[in-house]
């Protein structure tokens, strides 16, 4: 009972230790424990015989990173017990629960990562002794590796439903919002998390993005916003939506290969429809207007552009990626918004082909 008492006190302290194993690493090497979600280094000690020991306080946990110049290796730190890694193979010999589910996710996502290697050397062995085309192995390697990340997302959803509301919460998140989910899978993700993940400075700005974006939706009125121009001019996107006519916005950028990409498609839309009333407007936004000049006259677009509006309307309308178009109905209202091109454009000819 006396040895049990000790144990938890010192489990229920703000003391912590992570101690771990290199192999092969020379005495003397240093290797650091950083704070990893705020990029500061926490702690710095030596290797001798292949082990090394980081000892400190804390009152809240975090998100480490154990370093050198030969491996690296996330470790959630928490007050309490210690924690045991090998630091070359990324593994927990001794973990608290909250690592313990951690090593799942790093399992899982070493595992993938070793599968699209794997891939990738056959094929590049396979374009030296040229038995195929750059082409060919660009298509063998999309095909391969579709929903290959399917077991990671799927421990993913598994650990977020436990961890809604701590440190590992924020990281699964984070790694989670950019495996591309639906707006449906958002939302559901978004409700069951608690407020520690829901402010933490990773996620809320995804949080405030989507919830713009719900208030910009199909059927809201447009929410307007005014630019100044090179030349001190202002202007509006009120002075071209709502004013009776059906209007594409095109946000997009210079440096922004979609963007580009797409505008072929963009001007074979608007021949074929502004006759019939369909104005395209562009919105250049995170460009240097100078770029943002010189590509619209290289794209050849004919349609009147707002230079150099930067953050303000994808901060207003939620937009968190390039392109995004939204397309306005006379009066205003959001018909749709952020579907792909060819989708976006089908809606386009219906709304002209119906009147």
């Amino acid at each position: 009972m006396l040895v049990a008492s000790i144990m938890l006190v010192a489990c229920n302290s703000n003391s912590y230790k992570i101690s771990g194993t290199i192999e092969g690493a020379l005495d003397s090497t240093e290797i650091y424990l950083l704070n990893y979600n705020e990029n500061a280094p926490i702690d710095t000690t030596y290797i001798l015989n292949g082990q090394f020991s980081f000892e400190g306080t804390t009152t809240e946990s975090f998100m480490g990173m154990v370093a050198n110049m030969e491996a690296n290796m996330p470790v959630i730190v928490e007050p309490g017990c210690n924690v045991e890694i090998n630091l070359l193979t990324q593994s927990f010999i001794k973990a608290n629960k909250l690592n313990k589910d951690f090593s799942l996710y790093l399992n899982s996502y070493n595992q993938l990562n070793e599968r699209y290697m794997a891939i990738s050397d056959s094929l590049m062995a396979l374009l030296q002794s040229e038995a195929i085309t750059m082409d060919e192995a660009q298509a063998v390697f999309m095909e391969k590796v579709e929903n290959l990340d399917e077991p990671v997302i799927e421990i993913m959803e598994e650990l977020l439903d436990r961890h809604t509301n701590d440190v590992l919460g924020i990281t699964l998140l984070e790694t989670y919002l950019s495996t591309g989910v639906d707006e449906e899978e958002l939302d559901a993700v978004l409700e069951k998390m608690g407020e520690k993940v829901l402010t933490s400075p990773k996620i809320a700005p995804t949080v405030e993005a989507r919830n713009k974006e719900k208030a910009t939706a199909a059927g809201a009125r447009f929410v307007d916003f005014t630019i100044e121009q090179e030349d001190g001019t202002k202007v509006s996107l009120s002075d071209y939506v709502g004013k009776g006519k059906y209007v594409l916005v095109d946000f997009w950028a210079s440096w922004c290969g979609p963007c580009r990409k797409s505008m072929p498609r963009l001007i074979e839309l608007y021949n074929e429809y502004n006759a019939q009333g369909l104005e395209i407007l562009g919105v250049a936004v995170w460009d240097k207007p100078a770029n943002t000049l010189q590509a619209i006259e290289e794209e050849q677009m004919p349609w009147p552009q707002i230079i150099n509006a930067q953050e303000i309307p994808t901060d207003i309308y939620g937009i968190t990626g390039i392109p995004h178009l939204i397309f306005f109905a006379p009066d205003g209202t959001i018909v749709t918004r952020g579907l792909p091109t060819d989708d976006l454009f089908e809606t386009v000819k219906e709304a002209f082909d119906k009147e």
